[in-house]
């Protein structure tokens, strides 16, 4: 009889070994699947005759909401070849005559492939085994597993979380929820040893973080991203590793063989950020650094380069990258007009899609807003009262104007939100300038370094406070 696809039947029972006994030979007429992930084809040395090599191709496969196995196809050069190029991540193949072997009771088979819940693996032999694209009437059925997770539908970090925790995430395997933003042009990279590969990266949001990389090494993996949606795909990324990128001075995720991509999740994590992402209009500076909050919440301590402002203002060279820096000065605070126009210090901002509204009026002006048809005169939005401000930094180097300080950065400084400042009377408001108007202060500082399609250098306060004299009399540069 044959399994039209169900790995559940190979799970342990009494009739069935424990993982403790020699490894099964035991083979399975049919197999179906949707394939969840898909390696490149590689050789490997032969043991049982040396100076020759075996090829093989690996890939994921999965039948039902809670099963998915590892596979690998055995072969000469050019039928490993052929099978590669018949299917890739999404398609649904059948296999029939595939052996079911006990997995490595050490772990060694997922070190370099996605984890699964079975503990039996595929073999695909050439001699005795086919793989074929599957055309039966039930396509719908598998690839609606594609959407159906393979985590906990919260276990996930926040592009934001990531940005926060900074270096102390270096090298973490993690998974990720979000939107794709954009998908860059694939690029052929030669590495040292000649070993040819594909390199494409993603820009992914979410409701922490309109723009955050995601880097494909994989061909199968670039093959997949180019079907992507942009702002209109969701995927649950598993197993990603994250690094600080020195170069950009930024996290970076990457995909690895272990990584799976779930698309467009069912899920209420999942339809929460969709809704989120339609209503974002990304090609808004104003709103894209406003959504960045992780800002705020990188820790400090790790924080540890002095620059003066003229080494600050040194980066504005454009790059393909662009990237960010983070660092301390100590500077005069010699512009800070909290007592003038509020419109320039406070921010209102619409509750659903974080636009800032035009002065005087109190509709959103986003037309992708959720409130867009509220979006005349005479009909009020919902929104609240952020800091949002521009300051001007000064030392023996020289000066830099036009520096950012939003929120709880802000906050934190004057000791009230906003809505109680915009209660304060001018006299209490010029009390509160004159605490830090003139004052050397310690500055935390990002600096987000330009692209040639951003040409402007954007330099975020972080946290700023009166510096002890004799602690910047030390650090002057």
């Amino acid at each position: 009889m044959a399994w039209s696809a169900n790995f559940d039947d190979f799970n342990i029972d009494d009739n069935w070994p424990s993982p403790a006994q020699p490894q099964l030979d035991f083979y399975v007429q049919v197999i179906i699947g949707v394939v969840l992930a898909k390696e490149e084809p590689r050789a490997i040395p032969s043991k049982k005759n040396p100076g020759t090599e075996l090829y093989l191709v690996s890939f994921t496969l999965r039948d039902s909401p809670v099963d998915f196995i590892n596979a690998t196809c055995w072969g000469n050069e050019l039928h490993i070849q052929q099978v590669a190029e018949l299917f890739h991540i999404g398609d649904i193949v059948e296999i029939c005559n595939a052996q079911i072997a006990s997995k490595p009771s050490d772990g060694s088979d997922e070190r370099f492939r996605p984890w699964t819940p079975s503990l039996y693996q595929l073999n695909i032999s050439e001699n005795h085994s086919t793989v074929k694209l599957y055309g039966g009437w039930s396509v719908d059925k598998y690839y609606s597993l594609q959407s159906i997770p393979i985590k906990a539908s919260n276990d996930f970090y926040t592009l934001g979380d990531i940005i926060a925790n900074g270096q102390n995430l270096h090298n973490a395997v993690v998974n990720l929820l979000a939107v794709v933003r954009s998908v860059g042009s694939p690029k052929d990279i030669v590495t040292k040893n000649k070993k040819h590969l594909k390199r494409c990266e993603v820009k992914l949001l979410d409701e922490t973080c309109l723009s955050f990389p995601l880097v494909l090494w994989s061909i199968e993996q670039v093959i997949l991203a180019q079907s992507w949606t942009t702002q209109d795909q969701v995927i649950f990324v598993a197993d990603a590793r994250v690094n600080y990128d020195d170069y950009k001075k930024c996290m970076v995720a990457t995909a690895t063989s272990k990584t799976i991509f779930i698309l467009n999740p069912d899920t209420r994590e999942a339809h929460s950020l969709y809704t989120f992402a339609q209503s974002v209009d990304t090609s808004e500076d104003d709103l894209k650094e406003m959504l960045d909050v992780a800002n705020s919440e990188i820790d400090l301590n790790t924080i540890t380069n002095v620059y003066n402002l003229e080494q600050l203002k040194a980066k504005v060279e454009p790059t393909n990258e662009g990237g960010t820096d983070l660092g301390i000065t100590y500077a005069y605070v010699t512009n800070f007009d909290i007592d003038g126009e509020t419109e320039k210090v406070i921010a209102r901002r619409c509750t659903k899609c974080r636009m800032r509204l035009e002065k005087n009026k109190l509709s959103c002006s986003n037309q992708n807003c959720p409130l867009g048809f509220l979006n005349d005169d005479t009909m009020e939005v919902d929104y609240d009262m952020q800091f949002d401000m521009g300051l001007t930094l000064s030392d023996c180097t020289g000066s830099m104007h036009y520096c950012r300080a939003y929120g709880s950065v802000v906050e934190k400084m004057l000791g009230c939100t906003a809505d109680e400042f915009q209660k304060y009377d001018d006299k209490k408001k010029t009390q509160l300038k004159w605490k830090f108007l003139l004052e050397k202060c310690k500055l935390y500082i990002k600096v987000t370094l330009p692209r040639f399609d951003r040409p402007n250098t954007l330099t975020r306060i972080l946290d700023c406070q009166v510096a002890n004299p004799q602690e910047a009399l030390v650090n002057q540069r």
